[in-house]
C-alpha cells in the first residue's frame, strides 16, 4: 500500500506553505491598533491552518480506506500492516490536532491581553485628547473582529475533536475485524 503518502504529503505541505504563519507582509501600523491588527491576522492564520488540517484529514481518510480495501484483497498480513499504518497516522494526526489546539488557545489568550492593553491605552489617551475617541471606536471594531475569529476557531476545534472521535470509532471497528480474522484463522 504505502497509502499514497508522498503525493498526499506534498499537497498538504503546499497548502501549509500557502497559509504560512500569518506574520509576513503585515502593515499593521504602530501602537495599540497595529498590535491588535497583528492579533486579528495571527488568529485568522490559525483558522486557515485548521482548515489545512481538515483537508489533510479528509485526504488521509480517503487514502486509509483505499489502502484497507487493497489490504483485504492481499490477505490478513497486509491487513495487519495497513491497520498498523492507519493507527500510526491517526496518532500523528491527533498529535497535530493537540498542538494546533494548544497554539490557538495561546493565540486567543494573547489576543485577550492585547485587547485589554488596547482598551487601557485608548482610555488613557482619550483623557488627554478628544481625538482619541476615534481610536477607541477603531479598537472596539478590532476587538469585535477578534471575538468573531475566536468563535470561528472554537468551532474549528469542535469539528476537529468530532472528527478525531470518528477516527477512534473507525479504529475500534478495524481492531474488531482483526480479532475476528484471527479467530477465523
Amino acid at each position: 500500500g504505502g497509502m499514497g503518502g508522498s503525493a498526499r504529503g506534498t499537497r498538504v505541505e503546499a497548502a501549509e506553505s500557502d497559509v504560512g504563519d500569518g506574520s509576513r507582509g503585515l502593515g499593521g501600523g504602530t501602537g495599540a491598533r497595529g498590535t491588535a491588527n497583528v492579533s486579528v491576522r495571527a488568529l485568522a492564520a490559525a483558522t486557515r491552518r485548521a482548515r489545512v488540517l481538515e483537508v489533510a484529514m479528509e485526504e488521509f481518510e480517503t487514502a486509509a480506506a483505499e489502502a484497507l480495501e487493497e489490504a483485504a484483497r492481499a490477505g490478513e498480513a497486509a491487513l495487519d500492516a495497513a491497520i498498523e499504518e492507519f493507527v500510526r497516522e491517526r496518532e500523528e494526526l491527533e498529535m497535530t490536532i493537540i498542538a494546533l489546539e494548544r497554539e490557538m488557545e495561546e493565540r486567543r489568550a494573547r489576543a485577550v491581553r492585547e485587547m485589554d492593553a488596547v482598551r487601557d491605552e485608548c482610555e488613557a489617551k482619550r483623557a488627554k485628547d478628544a481625538k482619541q475617541t476615534k481610536k477607541l471606536k477603531a479598537a472596539a471594531a478590532i476587538a469585535e473582529e477578534i471575538m468573531r475569529v475566536k468563535d470561528t476557531i472554537a468551532k474549528d476545534c469542535t469539528r476537529l475533536r468530532e472528527e478525531k472521535r470518528a477516527l477512534e470509532k473507525e479504529n475500534k471497528k478495524l481492531w474488531r475485524r482483526v480479532e475476528e480474522l484471527e479467530r477465523d484463522a
